[in-house]
């Protein structure tokens, strides 16, 4: 897992509850199959089976809320932290 500070758990499911559809728009699950090709993280699979589904980056958004908000940025690919920068406010 990419988060594993002290309160991480809370800050993913923050991520979640900020989580009003964003994370089904073509732009994120385009960003989180990105993510999820080059890093392989499990963090980024869902609940669908276990499997990894890009039609559902849910987790992978509470995650990257996490690490942004609650961690400084850490592990973060440069676009994540650009595309939050832009439009997570």
């Amino acid at each position: 897992y990419l988060n594993t500070f002290d309160g991480s758990t809370h800050y993913h499911e923050m991520g979640h509850l900020y989580d009003v559809n964003i994370s089904n728009k073509k732009e994120w699950v385009d960003i989180s199959n990105k993510w999820y090709s080059e890093t392989k993280a499990d963090m980024i699979k869902v609940s669908k089976g276990g499997d990894f589904s890009g039609e559902n980056g849910s987790e992978a958004f509470a995650e990257a809320f996490a690490s942004y908000f609650g961690n400084n940025k850490k592990g973060l690919p440069d676009y994540i932290v650009d595309y939050f920068d832009k439009n997570i406010k």
